[in-house]
This record gives C-alpha cells, structure tokens and sequence, in this order.
C-alpha cells in the first residue's frame, strides 16, 4: 500500500510534522466531508428559475381583450331592452305614399283650420279646439283622436273625444306614464274634408 506523505500543522501552531497518511484513508475522509459538511458550510443549489419574478406584462392584453368584450356584452344588452327607435313597421310602404301625404298635406293647409290640443291635468282629460280661418266654430265636425308615446313600448291609447264647446271637444286622458305624448287628431266635416295634425302634450 502506498503512503503519501502530508504536512499538519502541529496543534502547538507555528511548526509542521509529517504524518503517513494511506491512499484509502484520504479518500474515506474526503467522500465523509463531501456526505456531511460541516455546519454552516452547507450549500443550496437553485433549482431552474427560481429567483425570478412573475410578470403580469404578458397578461395585461388578454385582460384588457376581456374587459372590452364584457363592456359591449353589457351594453348590448341594453340596446336589446330598451326602445329600438322603430316608428312604424311597414316604413317602405309608407314612404312609397309620401307624395300621396305631401298632396293630402297641402289640400289640408288649403282649409285654413287651426287645431289646439292640450292636456287638463286637474280634469284628467285632453282638450281639442277646432276652428276655421276665421278662428269661427266648424259645424258638423267629427273628431276622434289617438296618444302614443314618442318614445318606449306602450300601447297607442284611444281617445273618444266629444263636443264640449263651440269650438272645442274633449275626452278623458288616464295615461299609464308621465311625459311626453303625442296626440293625433282626425276630423271630418259634412263635405268630406278631412284635417289630420298630431301635437304633443307633456303629461304631469
């Protein structure tokens, strides 16, 4: 067996002795260090990316793609339960009769009537006042006229309306909503004219 030969320093300090030491017993001695360090001197070896900090940079577009995606699930939402601004169904067939309206228009102007609508609050009930060019009574009128609401989803209301007056008829008016209501009047005289205006009315 072979013997190497190491330097010690003597436990007195300042002076070194030989000592023989075996191949074999240098080597237990150093796998020994290796299996159980001495205190302190243990090491911790990282494992594969720790110590770095999560970024949430790369999260911030798909978040952001998100929000903007709810935000208009929301306001489609509304859109959908809320007046869709349609006046009248039928809108291509009613503008093939504009030049129909615009003769029927002028034929009415041409009559000089005046027409007044307003709403008695303390009487619940809407007032129509007809009268000629003359601001005289028209006799032998016939008047009915309807409310719907400019705006939402209620029903057009009927309004019987009947003389109340020279020159005025009346007939009650329970809306089911406050605001504006816009009511269409009709009349017919003896001669077969008929005068046709909607006025609007704000209900308190």
């Amino acid at each position: 067996m072979n013997v190497a030969s190491s330097r010690i320093p003597s436990p007195g300090g300042g002076r070194w002795h030989a000592e023989g030491v075996t191949d074999g017993g240098c080597l237990n001695d150093i796998g020994d260090r290796l299996r159980h360090p001495p205190s302190g001197a243990s090491r911790h070896l990282p494992t594969p990316g720790e110590g770095r900090k999560r970024s949430i940079i790369p999260w911030l577009f798909p978040m952001g793609l998100g929000l903007v995606i709810v935000v208009n699930m929301v306001l489609l939402l509304f859109a959908l339960r809320t007046f869709p601004g349609l006046v009248v169904k039928n809108s291509y067939e009613r503008g093939r009769g504009y030049g129909a309206e615009i003769a029927r228009t002028e034929a009415q102007d041409a009559l000089g009537w005046t027409l007044d609508v307003r709403h008695d609050v303390g009487a619940g009930r809407i007032v129509v006042r007809f009268a000629d060019a003359r601001g005289r009574a028209i006799e032998g009128l016939k008047v009915d006229a309807i409310a719907d609401r400019p705006v939402g989803r209620l029903a057009t209301v009927a309004l019987p309306l009947a003389p109340a007056g020279a020159t005025q008829f009346a007939g009650s008016f329970a809306p089911e909503a406050r605001g504006a209501w816009d009511v269409t009047v009709t009349a017919r005289d003896p001669a077969g004219h008929v005068f046709r205006a909607t006025r609007r009315v704000i209900v308190r």
